[in-house]
C-alpha cells in the first residue's frame, strides 16, 4: 500500500519530530491541515511542537483547534500543561479535569491535573493524582520525580525520598527512563 500525500507529510512530521527538528516537523504537518483541515493528528503534532519549542501560546492555539475538530484527552491533557506553564492554573485545571473525564485510564492525564494542583497549592490533590498516574503506569520514573517533590514541599522528606530512589532506580533499569512514547500515535481525521 503507497501512502498518499496526507499520510507522507504526516509520517515524515512524526519523524522530524522526533528527531527534535520542529521547525520542519510543523512545516510537514501544517501540509496535512492544508489538505485535511480536520486532521486531529496533524493539529495536536503541530501544538507538541511548539510546546516543545517553548512557544505555549502557539501550542495553546493548535491543541484548542484539535480540541474543536475533536475533542481528545491527550490535547486536554498537554493544553492543561500548557495553560498551567503560562500560570493559568484553573484552566489548566480545567483541561486536565476534561482529560480525566474522557481517559480515566491515562496517566498524562493525572499528571497534568497534578501539576495544575501542585501549582495552585494543593499538595495533597496533586499527591493523589501523581499517585493514579503511577498506578496506572509503575514503571514511569517522572511520576515518582514529580510525586516526591510535592512531598518535599509539605516537609513529608522520607516520602519524597523514598519517590526519587524509586525514580532513580527506573532510570538506571530504562535508559530512556520512561516506557511512554512523545508523541503518542493519534487516530488520524
Amino acid at each position: 500500500m503507497v501512502p498518499d500525500k496526507t499520510e507522507a507529510y504526516y509520517y515524515r512530521g512524526r519523524s522530524l519530530a522526533a528527531k527534535l527538528d520542529f521547525d520542519k516537523a510543523i512545516a510537514d504537518f501544517a501540509e496535512v491541515v492544508k489538505i485535511n483541515p480536520r486532521h486531529v493528528a496533524a493539529l495536536v503534532g503541530i501544538a507538541d511542537c511548539w510546546f516543545q519549542k517553548h512557544d505555549l501560546n502557539q501550542a495553546i492555539h493548535f491543541y484548542t483547534q484539535a480540541i474543536a475538530v475533536e475533542p481528545n484527552a491527550y490535547a486536554f491533557a498537554w493544553r492543561s500543561a500548557a495553560y498551567v506553564q503560562c500560570q493559568d492554573f484553573q484552566r489548566g485545571l480545567s483541561d486536565a479535569d476534561e482529560a480525566i473525564r474522557l481517559a480515566p485510564h491515562m496517566p498524562d492525564a493525572h499528571a497534568s491535573r497534578g501539576h495544575a494542583c501542585m501549582a495552585m497549592g494543593n499538595a495533597r490533590e496533586a499527591i493523589e493524582d501523581f499517585s493514579e498516574a503511577i498506578r496506572i503506569v509503575p514503571r514511569e520514573a517522572r511520576y515518582y520525580s514529580m510525586r516526591g517533590l510535592v512531598y518535599s514541599q509539605i516537609a513529608e522528606h522520607d516520602r519524597a525520598m523514598s519517590d526519587h530512589e524509586k525514580a532513580f532506580h527506573l532510570l538506571e533499569s530504562c535508559p530512556c527512563g520512561s516506557n511512554s512514547s512523545f508523541p503518542p500515535e493519534l487516530s488520524e481525521s
